[in-house]
């Protein structure tokens, strides 16, 4: 199967990987990727996993599941990408997805953050357009 993060390569080699923790994200953009591949997957583990420590108590993966529900998420499209330090990184997208056959856009510019279990998403800053 294609990735769903639209990468255009198999799922087995983009973001499977990720998912079965045989290997961890190396960038901002890969996390980015990996995530959204969850999204449309449903992997509620791996999305809480993937928030930076202090934020996954406010993201238990109950509530992460719930979110899941109804949503179909179809496409992502990566606009910028830009690695301020070697622990701090941003992911400029827009991600579609499908709500009872309506398709919404959800813009972001997201804050990646590296620490010792490696790259986590951080914080999302809504982005106009």
């Amino acid at each position: 199967m294609d990735c769903p993060c639209c990468s255009l390569m198999p799922y087995e080699i983009c973001c499977g990987p990720y998912h079965a923790r045989q290997r961890a994200p190396s960038s901002p953009h890969a996390l980015m990727r990996s995530r959204f591949s969850a999204f449309a997957l449903k992997k509620a583990q791996y999305i809480h996993d993937t928030y930076v420590a202090e934020e996954r108590e406010s993201h238990d993966v109950a509530s992460i599941e719930k979110s899941l529900e109804g949503r179909i998420w179809t496409r992502l499209e990566i606009a910028n990408t830009f690695v301020e330090s070697p622990t701090l990184g941003w992911v400029e997208f827009v991600a579609f997805c499908t709500v009872l056959g309506k398709e919404y856009a959800l813009r972001e510019k997201s804050a990646f953050r590296k620490d010792d279990e490696g790259w986590r998403y951080w914080s999302k800053r809504s982005v106009q357009g």
